[in-house]
């Protein structure tokens, strides 16, 4: 967010949001727009709005003042009708990707139903990450490191155009037992002879960024039909 932004935020903000209609700022200063022409050189403080309405059918009380003071400057608000945003359908493409949405590594036959957790970032080579669990990236140690992973998943029809990143490092995966009868046996006796219980701490593998991506809440909780804010930028 631009600091002049967070200090119009800070000052006028929660009076503004109670206005009518009014559900939303962007996050930096943007171009005036009037009558559909867009003026580079006038930047402004944008308001969003689900229904721009005429100053006459407004009350006082919800007028958004056209000129806002932060110290000794002075900032033109732009009202922008946008309507009610929905959210996207965390199964379909998206681009830029973000946390919440399906995901899966690319591959193998026996797809399944993933989630994008989040993003990291790797303390030793400052590379942003993309995450998930180990059966969804790593498929429980089978993949091999630089396999593709795509979004959305192939279980909600991701294909191979939908590549956003490589298996890059996963936290093994510690299994009890085994398909194998003899395996058991043997596994089983050497962890009562000498005390070794696995036990998986995390579960966890991460994978490359090579699309854009951003870091939001794509879902906090159920939409009371009363009033939230939308930041951009």
């Amino acid at each position: 967010m631009d600091e002049v932004v967070k200090n119009i935020v800070d000052k006028y903000w929660k009076k503004i949001s109670k206005k009518r209609n009014v559900i939303g700022y962007s996050g930096k200063l943007q171009p005036k727009i009037i009558a559909h022409k867009v003026f580079p050189s006038r930047k402004s403080f944008r308001i969003y709005v689900i229904r721009k309405e005429k100053v006459k059918d407004l009350r006082p009380r919800d007028l958004v003042p056209g000129i806002l003071r932060i110290g000794q400057d002075y900032y033109e608000t732009d009202i922008i009708e946008i309507g009610l945003p929905k959210a996207l359908s965390n199964k379909d493409r998206r681009r830029p990707i973000c946390g919440g949405i399906s995901t899966m590594h690319y591959g193998f036959e026996d797809d399944t139903a993933c989630t994008l957790n989040g993003f990291f970032k790797d303390n030793q080579t400052g590379t942003i990450l993309q995450a998930s669990n180990n059966h969804c990236f790593s498929r429980e140690n089978k993949a091999s490191i630089g396999d593709p992973v795509i979004q959305p998943g192939p279980y909600d029809h991701g294909t191979e155009k939908d590549v956003t990143g490589k298996l890059y490092k996963y936290v093994e995966i510690k299994f009890s037992t085994f398909s194998c009868p003899i395996r058991n046996f043997l596994v089983k006796t050497y962890r009562a002879l000498f005390g070794i219980n696995p036990k998986n701490k995390v579960d966890i593998a991460f994978a490359t960024v090579e699309v854009p991506y951003e870091i939001i809440a794509t879902y906090i909780g159920k939409y009371n039909g009363k009033r939230y804010n939308i930041s951009e930028g």
